[in-house]
């Protein structure tokens, strides 16, 4: 059986996985490919993340990908991304998700460092144009849109360890800004998930 992320990317778009019509990747790591994606009922965008076919011969990569689905699933916080449906079709495996517009804390540190000599107020204006948003900072410049970005990246993991989930790969690729600027914190791959016999 051959799987229909074994095509070529740009062949993607437009195929239909449950729900879902692929329009274009977004990225690729090492638990699967996210794609925009467009929930043909309803007209909504969202991110959907599928675990590739040939990946389902690996029992702890589908445990992973699982993990990941079902321990986002059970989190409501404004500071996660959270899922919004979980299915296989045809061998692959996905789930959905918001569709977070703004860039990770990755990609604003990256373009930070190619500043030749960013001072506060630049790098403020780096992270608030990456962003594409105003940070809801307006003064105190740089350390204090790095203090709100620890602080509420802190709430939402008080929140998730609360709930008996701790994440375990927490680092700036997986903090993601959304389109007002706040944390937003993703992939669960690695997550562990308590439950009561394990507390």
């Amino acid at each position: 059986i051959t799987s229909v992320l074994d095509q070529p990317v740009a062949e993607l778009n437009g195929t239909l996985i449950g729900p879902y019509k692929l329009l274009h990747q977004l990225g690729r790591g090492a638990m699967g490919v996210v794609y925009e994606a467009e929930e043909v009922s309803l007209g909504r965008h969202v991110a959907l993340k599928i675990l590739p076919f040939a990946a389902l011969l690996n029992e702890s990569q589908l445990e992973r990908f699982n993990t990941e689905a079902t321990a986002a699933a059970r989190l409501h916080h404004p500071g996660i991304v959270t899922i919004y449906s979980v299915g296989c079709e045809r061998g692959i495996h996905f789930y959905s998700m918001p569709l977070i517009e703004g860039p990770s804390l990755a990609e604003v540190i990256a373009e930070m460092r190619q500043e030749e000599h960013p001072v506060a107020e630049e790098a403020e204006t780096v992270v608030a144009r990456r962003a594409e948003v105003l940070t809801r900072d307006e003064d105190g410049g740089h350390y204090r849109a790095v203090v709100r970005i620890g602080r509420e990246a802190a709430e939402a993991l008080h929140y998730a360890h609360e709930n008996g989930v701790l994440h375990r790969d927490i680092k700036p690729s997986n903090l993601l800004l959304d389109e007002t600027g706040r944390v937003r914190i993703a992939d669960f791959g690695l997550a562990r998930v308590e439950d009561e016999s394990q507390l």
